[in-house]
């Protein structure tokens, strides 16, 4: 049976790609939860994009959207930095992150 390589990541690292991860899938909730006509919590948001909202107007819905599938993308990525599968995506779309060296001092 095929194991998957382990991650060339040490584990205190690791943890923060998964910290990040959540974070970004855990905020991309309230931008869809808004783009689809919710309003709980629409008023800390404030100014424009908060009327675009309650106005239900198609620019707020899409950048609600889209705002939305940044974050999930976000979130995507930080777990490219320690899973086994992260190998096959593109270094620059990770920062130039290179396993082995320092990016953070």
């Amino acid at each position: 049976m095929h194991q998957p390589a382990a991650s060339t990541r040490p584990p205190r690292t690791a943890w923060a790609a998964y910290a990040a991860c959540a974070l970004a899938l855990l905020s991309a909730i309230p931008s869809f939860y808004w783009a689809a006509g919710g309003t709980i919590g629409l008023d800390t948001v404030g100014g424009a994009i908060e009327e675009l909202a309650r106005a239900r107007d198609p620019a707020g819905v899409a950048l609600g959207i889209g705002a939305g599938v940044l974050k999930v993308a976000g979130g995507v990525l930080a777990l490219a930095l320690v899973r086994p599968w992260g190998r096959r995506v593109p270094r620059r779309l990770l920062g130039g992150v290179v396993p082995g060296r320092r990016v953070w001092c």
